[in-house]
């Protein structure tokens, strides 16, 4: 279980113990992107991100990298696809686990954090208005799996599938 999911990986290689520890190196990368994109690891950096709401931060190459494709295609789907969800399904999040219906005010609340547009990204410093809050569990679960698989395809073993929650 990785990133509230189940992950998977296969593959076919005829050096077991070589095999073994590519698949540590892929499962490490797992992690690696994890402690960058996670909402309950209170160190990851997007938590650091989270602690510094309305200021000007600088953040890594990675991180940087996959808001830029989530923005991408946050304004490709017109805001289907919307980074930027963070206070909504933070709040359902916590209705679900309190087993009750979220008030309408705070549903109000959330929904008017929510927009793409006004997430700011000049280079690797991003600016959030206080109150935008961040959820990569749409992309950093498939970003984690392509990672996974440049390891084992690195490493020479071709063969392979990396599988995130129903992401291959």
């Amino acid at each position: 279980i990785k990133m509230g999911t189940e992950f998977n990986i296969k593959v076919y290689a005829t050096d077991s113990a070589k095999t073994t520890a590519i698949i540590n190196q892929a499962w490490a990368r797992i992690d690696e992107v994890n402690q960058l994109f996670s909402d309950y690891i209170q160190t990851s950096e997007l938590a650091r991100i989270d602690a510094q709401k309305g200021k000007s931060i600088k953040i890594s190459d990675e991180f940087a990298y996959v808001l830029r494709l989530s923005l991408k295609y946050s304004k490709a789907s017109y805001g289907a696809f919307d980074v930027s969800i963070g206070a909504l399904s933070r709040l359902w999040r916590r209705s679900i686990k309190m087993n009750e219906f979220p008030a309408k005010d705070k549903i109000a609340a959330a929904l008017a954090n929510i927009g793409y547009k006004k997430v700011k990204l000049n280079g690797n410093t991003l600016t959030l208005p206080d109150g935008v809050l961040l959820d990569f569990g749409a992309i950093a679960k498939g970003y984690a799996v392509d990672e996974a698989y440049k390891v084992l395809s690195n490493a020479g073993l071709k063969k392979s599938l990396v599988d995130g929650g129903g992401d291959i």
